[in-house]
């Protein structure tokens, strides 16, 4: 590529075990060998239907070897061939911080708090089908905690597994289709959230 890759943000594996390296300020996808050799770069900045105004975040769809980018300015996950040929686009009905590939038919959504309403409650995590359909909502966020942080990353990968944790709280979850599983308890001692900070009871693990 013409330009050098300035900060990464985001660094994903690929079945074959090529790099996708993430830089957001430059708004470059860009995918190497195993061995650091440049290989493509995935779609281009722009106006373009197939192109992105402000990438936020990215994943790799193992299922499909496809690399997914999210374009905060036009609430759209984007779909690119390991070529950097685009594919097609999933609409998605507000902002988001972070995505990830739950399975072959499944996204899961971290939102934005700032679409917080006084009339409207919103869900920490949603997950939707490959189509952009709403399919469950988990975590609905305690407007008590509006504006106090927006993490960069809250996902994580194991073993086919995938982790989450609700934001403010100590808790790792490994997360399904049907809910979020509490796993790991992490103990922050006198640095600790206070616990009348968090939503009370067990309004963080239900879902509607």
């Amino acid at each position: 590529p013409n330009s050098a890759i300035g900060e990464v943000n985001k660094i994903q594996v690929t079945k074959n075990n090529d790099l996708l390296i993430f830089d957001k300020k430059a708004k470059l996808v860009l995918l190497f060998d195993s061995n650091g050799k440049f290989k493509s770069k995935i779609g281009d900045a722009g106006h373009a239907e197939n192109e992105y105004l402000e990438p936020l975040d990215i994943t790799y769809d193992e299922f499909r070897d496809n690399v997914i980018i999210y374009d905060n300015a036009k609430k759209i996950l984007s779909y690119y061939d390991m070529d950097g040929k685009y594919l097609h686009k999933i609409h998605l009905d507000g902002y988001i911080e972070n995505f990830e590939i739950l399975d072959k038919e499944h996204i899961v959504l971290y939102k934005n708090f700032g679409e917080i309403s006084e009339n409207k409650e919103v869900p920490n995590y949603v997950i939707i089908n490959t189509k952009g359909k709403t399919v469950k909502e988990f975590a609905f966020y305690d407007k008590r905690m509006n504006g106090i942080m927006i993490l960069p990353d809250v996902f994580y990968k194991k073993r086919n597994k995938l982790y989450c944790h609700i934001p403010t709280t100590p808790i790792v979850n490994e997360v399904t289709l049907n809910s979020l599983i509490p796993i790991y308890n992490i103990n922050f001692s006198n640095y600790q959230v206070p616990n009348e900070w968090y939503t009370q009871g067990n309004k963080t693990y239900t879902d509607k």
